[in-house]
């Protein structure tokens, strides 16, 4: 048995996993390696890329820069957290707002030592990376639209970090962010509709509030046949397993919209968002199909 003060401190830990969302951290840091594996430098150099200390300071500064955004970001939506997500909004709050700043602080600190140890440039990407989650955290989260655009820029945003540190345009990785844009802007609207309640009391100006769920559910499902353009013209760029992939996830999603779209069931919403957080991980782990 743990003595009672070791309990409180490995609660205090769990709390703090979940303030960063260590599992939206983890699936970011899979995802750079994964391309750093496969698309920066042919697979057959993996050690290579095992022993490029500079490309683990960038990831790794990636990670402390999305863990500061989320401890900044629970901050800012505190009310209606405890509203849409309470129980888990009050284990949170385990950790206080003063050593949460203190951790973001710190976090980001120390996030761009890390880049400035491969070059000023690098310091100077995570310090505007920083500020710029900041700034929708603060500001871009209450525009309609805009903060979830902002949003979904911002989840996609170290893929150039690991871009800028090789130093070369891959067309076939902003080809394929380009499809991950689309799906994190969907699913931000998803959430939206998820959270709509919260932001109805708290005030939040989101498409569900301003324009209602069914014209909201339209725009998603515009969006999403939107993408499919983009996934056809690069059918030369990509390998025939990426290609295939990419449209089977796109008709997924295309039947997961209007499954969202046959009524307003909070139930179906909350389906639909997890089937959104399936298709993101897959999205990541199938960055390895470009070895193939």
């Amino acid at each position: 048995m743990l003595p009672r003060k070791h309990k409180i401190y490995l609660l205090k830990f769990i709390a703090l996993l979940s303030l960063v969302r260590w599992y939206n951290v983890l699936l970011l840091v899979i995802a750079q390696y994964l391309a750093a594996f496969t698309i920066m430098r042919p697979i057959q150099h993996w050690r290579e890329s095992v022993l490029d200390y500079r490309l683990h300071l960038i990831i790794m500064a990636s990670a402390l820069v999305i863990a500061a955004g989320f401890i900044i970001n629970s901050f800012y939506d505190h009310e209606k957290d405890l509203i849409n997500r309470p129980k888990q909004t009050i284990f949170e709050r385990l950790i206080s707002r003063k050593t949460s700043f203190q951790l973001a602080f710190a976090f980001n600190s120390l996030a761009v030592v890390l880049a400035f140890a491969v070059s000023w440039r690098a310091a100077l990407f995570y310090f505007l990376y920083a500020v710029s989650i900041w700034y929708y955290s603060h500001q871009l989260k209450k525009v309609t639209f805009i903060g979830n655009l902002a949003a979904a820029i911002l989840a996609i945003t170290p893929f150039f970090g690991i871009l800028f540190y090789f130093k070369n345009v891959y067309w076939d990785l902003i080809l394929y962010v380009s499809f991950m844009l689309f799906l994190e802007l969907s699913r931000e609207l998803v959430k939206d509709l998820k959270d709509v309640k919260g932001d109805v009391i708290i005030g939040y100006p989101t498409l569900p509030v301003v324009f209602g769920i069914r014209k909201t559910k339209a725009i998603i499902l515009l969006f999403n046949f939107i993408s499919f353009i983009p996934a056809f013209l690069v059918y030369n760029v990509f390998s025939t397993p990426v290609f295939i992939f990419l449209v089977s996830c796109l008709m997924c999603i295309t039947a997961t919209n209007i499954y969202l779209s046959w009524d307003d069931n909070d139930n179906r919403v909350n389906i639909v968002n997890n089937i959104y957080k399936t298709l993101v991980v897959l999205s990541v782990f199938s960055l390895a199909l470009f070895a193939l």
